[in-house]
């Protein structure tokens, strides 16, 4: 029989970690970064493999560099849900109290939620908690289910944002490309198998992400709070762009080509 040469391209960041194993080998395998090449040699016994980015972040890194139009006319925190379950309404209503408790420190912040385009049963749980600080972002409102959100609403909610808070998702790449401060939330909450401890304890992928000088990792409910205060204050503060995507693309390479 006749042998086909057969190409794979990673399209995730953790799918050489923590998705699949490939048994029956490609003759080559392209990926996001050095991480994902060195799983894919680790744990695949991949021999063929390089990292080449992704094509869906092409736009962003495009996106960046301009000023993009805001959407909202009021400062605000992005926080990002997951796809895992985990008490993200127990978080938001720490932060929800302490915005309400402070009003003089945070005027009129807003923190703008957007759960997970997976998660989609958070649209009608969101006002059972009758929050007074959080919004739930527009978008998700229109996303239906099984659908995936424009790629080019990301960089308009990304880059105008003054730093992120969430799980330990993929949005975190998203956040350090727009040089955006990520707090991950990695403290186990005591009701969800995949709270934020659990996955980062567990996934490959997440091992090093405290390499970033972006990502502050929140390691419990009290240090929450801290860390919200340190990253509000500090908001207007310059961040080492140069470092921060060298540091960056040690998980997602991205250089001036296009990626085709």
């Amino acid at each position: 029989i006749e042998q086909i040469p057969s190409y794979l391209i990673v399209d995730n960041w953790d799918n050489l970690s923590s998705k699949i194993y490939i048994d029956t080998k490609p003759d080559y395998v392209s990926c996001w970064g050095k991480q994902s090449q060195i799983h894919g040699r680790k744990i695949h016994n991949l021999i063929n493999i390089d990292n080449i980015g992704s094509a869906r972040f092409d736009f962003y890194f495009n996106e960046r560099k301009k000023k993009v139009k805001k959407i909202f006319n009021f400062p605000y925190v992005l926080f990002l849900g997951s796809s895992l379950k985990w008490n993200e309404k127990e978080a938001l209503l720490i932060l929800d109290k302490h915005i309400e408790k402070n009003k003089t420190k945070f005027r009129n912040l807003k923190i703008i939620y957007r759960p997970h385009p997976k998660t989609i049963e958070w649209r009608g749980q969101f006002n059972i908690y009758k929050y007074k600080n959080i919004l739930l972002d527009p978008q998700i409102l229109q996303t239906k289910v099984r659908e995936w959100p424009e790629l080019i609403y990301y960089p308009k909610i990304l880059s105008n944002c003054l730093f992120v808070v969430g799980g330990p998702t993929s949005m975190i790449i998203e956040a350090t490309i727009f040089y955006k401060n990520y707090i991950a939330i990695t403290y186990d909450d005591k009701n969800f198998l995949w709270n934020g401890k659990y996955v980062k304890s567990t996934r490959p992928h997440l091992f090093e992400i405290n390499n970033l000088d972006n990502i502050n990792l929140c390691h419990s409910r009290k240090s929450l709070t801290k860390l919200f205060d340190k990253n509000f204050l500090n908001k207007d503060k310059p961040i080492n762009r140069q470092k921060i995507d060298k540091q960056r693309s040690f998980f997602l390479f991205h250089d001036k080509y296009k990626f085709e």
